[in-house]
């Protein structure tokens, strides 16, 4: 695989590993911001957003077992 850089180097992970764990990652920041967003909405927008905030969680959780059973299968690469 080529360095994210352009470098032309190798790295360390795939583009596929790279990209789940950072997909991981950007629903794991989204659900953190979502407990600051709440405190200011009310009612349905409150209801529509916790919704959502389930759906990111059911997410990040597919993908947090997706990782864990490429790891189980021969490691992160």
């Amino acid at each position: 695989m080529a360095s994210p850089d352009g470098s032309g180097g190798e790295t360390i992970l795939s583009n596929r590993t790279y990209d789940l764990l950072a997909i991981l990652l950007t629903k794991l920041e989204g659900l953190e911001a979502y407990e600051t967003y709440m405190e200011d909405l009310e009612d349905e927008d409150r209801q529509l957003v916790e919704q959502i905030r389930r759906d990111d969680e059911r997410h990040a959780q597919m993908l947090r077992e997706r990782i864990e059973q490429m790891v189980r299968e021969g490691g992160l690469r």
